[in-house]
């Protein structure tokens, strides 16, 4: 009699955890979460979303080098990161150039690129407080 009882209870058990579990997340405003193909987003999306953290993505804007600096903060890996700019927002990039870039004038064009999205903290010389940074990633 014990072990007809234990078996539905465990199956019980088993549906109320299911059931507890969280839910995956569906991604930022309506892009889709990471998959095996690169998510096209804003520079504006890559700033302001710490969910794209370690999301493999597509970039468009243009190229400003390192020459004029925009982007928050000092440049990320190497002193030769250089800046996308979409619009009013910069965001500093690591890696290779986009054709028609130069790392001192930029481009006067738009181009895009593919790259990973990274975080780290940086301090600010304004306030006492550190600020998270979201930087972006060319192999």
């Amino acid at each position: 009699m014990k072990a007809i009882f234990v078996a539905p209870m465990a199956a019980l058990m088993c549906v109320a955890l299911a059931s507890c579990q969280p839910k995956p997340k569906s991604g930022l405003g309506g892009i889709a979460p990471p998959t095996d193909r690169d998510t096209t987003v804003t520079v504006a999306q890559v700033l302001d979303s710490p969910a794209l953290v370690g999301w493999r993505v597509k970039v468009t804007g243009r190229c400003l080098g390192y020459g004029t600096p925009k982007a928050v903060g000092t440049p990320p890996l190497t002193r030769s990161d250089w800046q996308m700019e979409d619009g009013a927002a910069a965001i500093w990039v690591s890696g290779p150039l986009p054709p028609g870039c130069s790392v001192t004038e930029g481009s006067t064009t738009s181009s895009t690129i593919q790259a990973v999205v990274y975080q780290d903290t940086i301090s600010m010389k304004s306030a006492p407080e550190v600020k998270t940074r979201r930087y972006l990633v060319r192999r």
